[in-house]
């Protein structure tokens, strides 16, 4: 009988979690080292291990794996924790999360990011044209956004701004515009738009200190105008002063004489002389718009961002409640500031550092995840950095995509996971027999010519099965050999003559039929033995044993044996 190696053994590709292996209890001693073990339960018992030693981890990287315990799963590279998964659900990654896709969701209550600086726009050759456009888009009614124009090299938003109350805006900080005054300097500007002014008793003339320059204007108390009247009125002049006749001076007018009901309608006052607002009328400025503070009422306020040069357009907007950055010309929500506080991205979200999240992410789609990557599930802040990755087949070659359900119940006590007979794809909770299987699936075999039979060293109890080299059967002939039998031999029948080697003990051979003598011939000759003509096989004769063969030819690397007592004549 020849040895088998193991990789001769047919390959079990989808094994069952049934399946046993045999396994030494290095515990135990003796016959009971010799043990066995499901495969579920070599898959589910496996050591808790720890960031720097997973208890799954690889030949030529033992610190780069997967270790458990505590209700923790953690995945480790180098020999510390990536990724962790609490008992809660938690999932802590201490490096970077890099997405490589397209579209990252984040369906979050809150996000909050730790880092205090966010970076758009970061490609390999970053510049104002690659710029353009950049910014926040709010999904709303219309899209409410605030982007960077290159164009116009500036921040430009769709919608108006409101700064809290007590807040202003500074350019180089210096406050330039609050929410009742303007104190900055103006642009230089080689025009301005005047608007015609005839209806104020008291207005300040602003002049420079020199004819010429970039200067910034002033005014003085001592130097007023009414320009319902024409009167300039100053403390003194120098030179020739013409008055008109009938003319009235401001001084002859008493304070709080002129009221509204005394304004015509069709004044066309300008904004800048009405407090506390303009009422109806309209804003128009090509500079820029200084507040400290600035408060849109209505039904659905929004800014506007209209440019000029490219499209989109877009707003921001109120709507019942939500803020919203809506892109006007393509009419579509960008981003979105709902009632209760979630953010929805209406579009793909480019995250160049980690995302950090506190609450639970809902995803309403598949979540896709290269199969060279890993879903790293951390432990708790408190116990630790270390993770437990899960990801997909590295390479399934030909093999056809699957997806594996859970069950949809709680499992209960002492029970495990298993294939469903039927859709082995859903898994579903059986109770665990702790590896002592009352009955096993047995296919037929009948091509293999060396098995080995299964038996227990007694004849009940929960024992562990074993196999001899010197008990064999051939499955495509159905042979069975063992080095002895032992018992009665009344039901034997057509035993070959080959099949009968050694010295036969004193038996009744009056029941034997088929039995060859050993010896042939012409008719009833019996007067030649024939041998095989090659030795294939090592071989050792018996000690004290004389043997006798015929020119055979020995195969190379095949030993023949003579032990001391024993005589080999070859003729």
């Amino acid at each position: 009988m020849t040895n088998r190696k193991i990789s001769d053994f047919t390959a079990l590709t989808a094994p069952a979690s049934t399946d046993t292996l045999p396994i030494i209890d290095q515990s135990e001693t003796g016959t009971e080292k010799n043990k066995k073990i499901t495969y579920a339960n070599l898959l589910s018992k496996a050591p808790d291990g720890s960031a720097s030693a997973p208890s799954f981890s690889f030949s030529s990287d033992p610190n780069t794996g997967i270790s458990g315990g505590s209700d923790t799963l953690t995945l480790s590279t180098g020999g510390s924790g990536r990724l962790t998964i609490s008992s809660a659900g938690v999932i802590t990654i201490p490096g970077d999360l890099t997405v490589s896709g397209t579209t990252t969701t984040i369906n979050t209550t809150n996000l909050d990011v730790e880092d205090k600086n966010i970076t758009l726009g970061k490609v390999s050759s970053p510049s104002d044209t690659t710029a353009d456009g950049g910014g926040l888009t709010l999904k709303g009614a219309t899209d409410k956004t605030f982007n960077w124009v290159d164009s116009t090299d500036s921040w430009t938003s769709s919608e108006h701004i409101d700064l809290a109350s007590g807040k202003v805006l500074k350019v180089a900080g210096t406050e330039v515009l609050s929410a009742t005054n303007f104190t900055g300097t103006s642009a230089i500007a080689t025009n301005v738009t005047v608007a015609d002014e005839s209806s104020d008793t008291t207005c300040n003339v602003l002049f420079t200190t020199a004819a010429t320059g970039n200067l910034p204007p002033k005014t003085g108390t001592n130097l007023t105008f009414n320009s319902s009247t024409g009167a300039l009125t100053a403390t003194s002049f120098v030179g020739t002063v013409t008055v008109p006749d009938d003319s009235v001076t401001s001084d002859k007018i008493v304070d709080g004489a002129i009221v509204n009901a005394d304004v015509n309608a069709s004044a066309a006052i300008a904004g800048t002389k009405i407090s506390p607002d303009f009422g109806s009328q309209n804003i128009v400025t090509t500079g820029d718009f200084n507040s400290g503070s600035v408060t849109i009422t209505g039904g659905s306020p929004a800014i506007t961002f209209t440019d000029s040069n490219n499209d989109p357009d877009y707003y921001i907007q109120n709507n019942n409640g939500a803020l919203r950055i809506f892109d006007a010309t393509n009419s579509a929500e960008r981003f979105v500031v709902n009632t209760d506080g979630h953010v929805d991205i209406l579009g793909n979200l480019d995250v160049g550092a980690g995302i950090d999240v506190t609450g639970t992410i809902t995803s309403t789609d598949n979540i896709e995840i290269d199969n060279a990557k890993a879903i790293r599930l951390y432990e708790a802040d408190s116990n630790g950095s270390a993770y437990v990755g899960i990801k997909g087949a590295t390479d399934k070659g030909s093999e056809a995509s699957y997806t594996v359900s859970l069950p949809a119940a709680a499992p209960t006590a002492n029970q495990i996971l298993k294939a469903n007979a039927s859709t082995p794809t859903n898994l579903e909770w059986v109770t665990d027999t702790g590896g002592n299987s009352t009955s096993s699936t047995i296919a037929d075999e009948s091509t293999d010519t060396t098995c080995f039979p299964l038996f227990a060293t007694a004849a009940t109890g929960d024992l562990g099965l074993k196999s001899g080299s010197n008990l064999t059967f051939n499955s495509a002939n159905g042979t069975l050999g063992a080095t002895i039998f032992s018992g009665s031999g009344a039901s034997l029948t057509n035993l070959p003559s080959s099949a009968l080697t050694g010295a036969l003990p004193a038996i009744d051979g009056s029941a034997l039929t088929g039995i060859s003598a050993g010896a042939t011939g012409g008719g009833s000759d019996e007067v030649f033995v024939e041998t095989g003509q090659t030795v294939t096989t090592s071989y050792t004769l018996s000690t004290n044993k004389n043997a006798v063969t015929v020119s055979p030819t020995i195969n190379n690397g095949v030993v023949i044996t003579v032990p001391t007592g024993a005589t080999l004549v070859i003729l």
